[in-house]
């Protein structure tokens, strides 16, 4: 009997340790309670899925009919290439440059500090000028001006955000 009870204890003792330590998963928290993804990994957000691919810095932004606009001195293009998917019924701005209740909200963060998409010249890859059709695969691009400083930043993100649902994707360096 007793061998019995310290079987079943050791059971129990054994399903509460695992049931009460942490698994890892693709996602983790961030520090306002965001989900956390890696760059490739591809999530859902609204009527979007999502999935950033890279982000690199330049002083130039190619805009199409071989042209290309620079930035001023002291500042970079931060470039972040991802595809996105209009899994709504409509067509749609998978961004925007004003920040309206119900669309989503979009920033490059690097070390803490946030920074806006901008509007580029560029009308085929730029992800702020194209209407995507319902059920359509766009790859892209969102364009954010920066400080020189940014490309060396120790942590990068993307953020975007939801009503009160966000993610953000470390695009590292």
């Amino acid at each position: 009997m007793k061998k019995r009870v310290f079987r079943i204890m050791a059971v129990m003792l054994t399903a509460a340790l695992i049931l009460a330590t942490p698994v890892a998963l693709s996602a983790c928290s961030g520090k306002d309670g965001a989900q956390r993804y890696s760059a490739g990994d591809e999530t859902t957000l609204g009527n979007w899925k999502i999935k950033p691919a890279s982000v690199e810095f330049s002083n130039s932004l190619g805009i199409g009919n071989n042209l290309s606009t620079t930035t001023d001195e002291g500042t970079l293009y931060g470039i972040v290439k991802l595809t996105v998917t209009n899994t709504g019924e409509e067509d749609d701005f998978f961004a925007g440059m004003l920040e309206i209740e119900g669309e989503l909200v979009i920033r490059l963060i690097c070390d803490g500090e946030q920074y806006k998409a901008s509007l580029t010249l560029n009308t085929e890859d730029d992800l702020i000028s194209y209407k995507i059709a319902p059920g359509e695969t766009k790859d892209g691009f969102l364009a954010f001006l920066v400080p020189s400083k940014a490309a060396d930043a120790g942590e990068i993100l993307l953020k975007i955000s939801l009503g009160d649902k966000t993610v953000e994707y470390n695009l590292g360096k």
